[in-house]
């Protein structure tokens, strides 16, 4: 078997798999795995790695999956690469709509490593602190941070946008982004700190104010010298969700109440799950209205009316089943970001109920839990498997159902996906 060791990123990636398929390689003879080396590196090399493909027409796939790839990539696993090419084998094969079969478990772990990096870039732009920068080649604007994945050529692109035109250097441990005002560059992290002596004050300062361990280090210019040691004292990335390890619903409720790991907790109402746990069948709807907030429990308005009268004509018993939401801050439409954010606290959740099956009431609770993959409308009512042998539906939004009004050929759709997931928990009333 061919064991390769790829540099991590897409464009070494790219060329890898362009050869590998035009050679017709597939992903049960190699071995690859993401490495730090600038270089692809053979750690086996009976068979040899095929040759460039000079000649080979281009290979086509969709161009979604290409972007979508680009940013797994930036994930710091080491099988990171080998499960992108197994699914790159699938999309060039005939399965070019694979990632949108999210109960397939190379699509689940391609989805939880993109929320991962996801979430790593809305943390370094969140964490990231600048300081004056004297040049050259003109004044600007310095940062240094250490994120959890090598997320620094998206987090850079993020910056040239917010500041508009005005220089940057963002140094991670990784490589150092360079915005001249025009264009991004990118680099290896030099062996010292970059710029003129009169950094050194805000090195120091900067890192006082960040590591109690700042005595420990020598000169400020050192800092970069420890990149082998990852990471930075005090400059690990982000405030995430603070998620209780193995708690019960009631220290989750109060975390998930102070969580600010999103603007939504700092500035809207509060609303936690509803309902026994050790319920066979937990509903998860988007996000909480003002209504829900007044009643202290979710779906407390008349989207949770045309709920139950969904589950009485399912024959589901209602107190019998665990209801919760995606999101527990009220708020406007959400970002994604909020939504990974807060799907922490969603999954605790789980955890602590342990439903035999989850129905996952519209577009928000779906993609909080499944990623994109869940928004094909043709898995809606599907009973597909997910972790630790729970089964999950995806169904309409109970906004729909207020909205279509009085029972039509949606509603009864709705009826039959609750009926479907209560067959799976085994609960009929």
């Amino acid at each position: 078997m061919r064991r390769v060791l790829v540099p991590h990123g897409y464009p070494a990636f790219r060329e890898v798999a362009r050869r590998l398929l035009a050679a017709d390689v597939p992903p049960s003879e190699v071995a690859l795995t993401a490495s730090a080396r600038p270089q692809v590196v053979l750690t086996d090399d009976d068979d040899g790695l095929p040759p460039p493909c000079e000649g080979v027409g281009p290979i086509t796939v969709p161009l979604s999956f290409v972007r979508r790839s680009a940013r797994v990539l930036c994930h710091r696993a080491p099988e990171v690469v080998d499960l992108t090419y197994r699914l790159l084998w699938r999309v060039t094969h005939g399965e070019r709509r694979i990632l949108a079969d999210p109960a397939h478990p190379d699509v689940q772990a391609f989805l939880r490593m993109e929320e991962a990096v996801v979430r790593d870039v809305h943390a370094f732009v969140a964490a990231a602190r600048f300081a004056p920068f004297p040049g050259p080649p003109r004044p600007g604007l310095i940062a240094f941070h250490a994120p959890a994945h090598r997320t620094a050529r998206l987090a850079a692109a993020r910056f040239a946008s917010q500041l508009r035109g005005r220089p940057f250097v963002v140094a991670t441990l990784d490589e150092v982004a360079l915005f001249d005002g025009a264009e991004l560059s990118f680099g290896p992290p030099p062996e010292v700190a970059p710029g003129p002596k009169e950094l050194a004050p805000w090195w120091q300062g900067y890192y006082a104010t960040q590591a109690d361990a700042l005595g420990a280090l020598a000169e400020p210019g050192e800092l970069f010298a420890l990149r082998e040691a990852a990471p930075w004292p005090g400059a690990s990335a982000a405030p995430g969700p603070a998620v209780p390890t193995g708690a019960g619903l009631g220290p989750l409720k109060a975390g998930a109440a102070g969580c600010l790991a999103c603007p939504r907790g700092r500035r809207g109402g509060f609303v936690f799950g509803d309902g026994p746990v050790g319920a066979a069948l937990m509903l998860v709807a988007g996000r909480p209205e003002a209504e829900d907030v007044e009643a202290g429990r979710p779906l407390s308005g008349p989207g949770g009316e045309a709920l139950e009268r969904a589950l009485h004509a399912a024959g589901v018993d209602r107190s019998r089943v665990y209801l919760t939401l995606a999101l527990k801050h009220t708020g406007g439409h959400p970002a994604r970001a909020d939504l990974v954010a807060c799907r922490a606290w969603l999954e605790a959740e789980i955890r602590a109920v342990a439903p035999r099956s989850l129905v996952l009431l519209g577009p928000e609770a779906s993609w909080a839990l499944l990623g994109p993959a869940a928004q094909n409308p043709s898995r809606y009512g599907q009973v597909m498997g997910w972790r630790d042998g729970r089964m999950v539906v995806v169904s309409h939004g109970v906004e729909e159902l207020v909205r279509r009004g009085k029972p039509t050929g949606l509603f009864d759709r709705v009826v039959q996906h609750l009926r479907a997931a209560g067959a799976a928990a085994q609960l009929r009333s």
